[in-house]
């Protein structure tokens, strides 16, 4: 069957400024297990030109051919644009993250088998970020239809760029915060301390209360004030979720991630809130 039987699309486009400027905008391709979200951007003129969001319903990404991803990424406003260059974020929980210091690539495979098992059809990547290595495994059919339809592709974990949009907008704030990213059934938390990396992990979870658990359980192994507790949620949240009136019974402070505001979007744009589709947005601070 064709892929588009399945798959459900939702646009937020500024359709001229797309097909006037694509050929200076990069094209970031954010592949998780049911959906891949396209962000056309222009870096130096720091404009977004569209989100293409495609939510492949019971076929998993991992799975699929090299057509049916093409099918995916090149239908409609995004069909046969000349894109400057494209990039690949891969987003899912097999992933660890250590200093480069301690860093050897030869090594890499083992660093990851040490937290995740590796399995067969699984190819380990890495990327340098901050001082840190992040270091993933994501399926070798994925990759290998991804190269064949990009020669010369860059791929990067969504994890790590993650990580450095928050080095970006540490910055302004001073507080000691979790940063909090959540998934359809994991979430990324990452604490940074004086401008130092000090945890970075990724979490299963069923129900909301092993979120409000896990969360609780990191502030006190990294010493936080439970009194001054504040976290910053971004990904697949939403202002009027349970979860969030569960968050603030437990956590002082309770903050929804602000999308980088160094740049123009769309007006369509304020058809979701700022946290959602953070993960693709967050490529808009990295230097990738």
């Amino acid at each position: 069957m064709q892929a588009q039987t399945y798959s459900t699309v939702k646009n937020y486009l500024n359709r001229e400024q797309l097909n006037e400027h694509a050929s200076k905008c990069t094209l970031v391709i954010n592949v998780s297990q049911h959906c891949i979200s396209l962000l056309a951007a222009d870096m130096v003129q720091k404009e977004v030109m569209g989100l293409r969001v495609i939510e492949t319903g019971n076929l998993r990404t991992t799975e699929v051919t090299a057509m049916q991803l093409a099918e995916w990424i090149e239908q409609g406003e995004f069909a046969e644009v000349d894109f400057q260059q494209r990039i690949v974020l891969l987003e899912n929980s097999c992933y660890t993250i250590i200093p480069e210091a301690l860093f050897v690539a030869e090594k890499a495979e083992s660093y990851l088998n040490f937290v995740h098992k590796i399995g067969a059809g699984q190819e380990v990547l890495f990327n340098r970020t901050n001082g840190h290595v992040c270091i993933y495994a994501a399926p070798s059919l994925l990759l290998q239809n991804l190269r064949h339809l990009y020669p010369g592709l860059s791929f990067y974990h969504a994890s790590g760029v993650y990580i450095e949009s928050i080095f970006s907008s540490i910055r302004k704030a001073e507080k000691d915060i979790l940063h909090v990213n959540v998934h359809k059934n994991f979430m990324d938390v990452v604490h940074i301390r004086n401008g130092q990396l000090q945890f970075a992990n990724t979490f299963p979870f069923e129900a909301d209360t092993d979120i409000v658990f896990f969360l609780l359980s990191v502030a006190e192994q990294q010493k936080m004030n439970h009194d001054k507790l504040a976290i910053i949620l971004s990904g697949e949240i939403s202002q009027s979720d349970a979860l969030m009136s569960l968050l603030k019974k437990y956590i002082p402070e309770v903050l929804l991630q602000n999308r980088p505001d160094e740049f123009v979007y769309p007006a369509s744009f304020r058809e979701f809130q700022d946290q959602q589709h953070y993960q693709t947005i967050a490529a808009l601070l990295c230097e990738l």
